[in-house]
Order: structure tokens, then C-alpha cells, then sequence
């Protein structure tokens, strides 16, 4: 997995999009607001093709303070 390729295609798409590698879980998680359908292609272009079924979504936790 090579979240610096993938978070530079998605960002094509998404210019505030953070992607970052859980070791400990295995897991990539990615930051965004691209919709899951548009994961896929962005993941496919990335070179780490993915079902639609392995995209979990989990809650923002922001709390808005940052930005406003």
C-alpha cells in the first residue's frame, strides 16, 4: 500500500484529502468528501483497486473549531 501515490490521485479530487496508514490495524484511512462510488475509481487510479463493500465510513469527530 502506498498512501503517498494515493492521497496525491486524491487529491485530483479532493485538495484537502489526508490518507495515512494504521500499522498497527492494518487499515488505510482516508479523509474526505468524495463519495465512496468516486473512492473506488480514485483507489483504482491510485493502483490499489478496492470493492465498494471494503469502504467503511465512519463519523467526523471534528468539532468545527478549527475551521469555523
Amino acid at each position: 500500500m502506498d498512501p503517498i501515490t494515493i492521497e496525491r490521485v486524491l487529491q485530483e479530487f479532493d485538495p484537502a484529502g489526508l490518507v495515512d496508514l494504521d500499522a498497527k490495524a492494518g487499515k488505510l484511512r482516508i479523509s474526505t468528501v468524495v463519495m465512496d462510488i468516486e473512492l473506488v475509481f480514485i483507489m483504482e487510479q491510485a493502483g490499489h483497486p478496492v470493492r465498494l463493500t471494503q469502504i467503511e465510513r465512519i463519523a467526523s469527530v471534528c468539532c468545527g473549531g478549527c475551521s469555523g
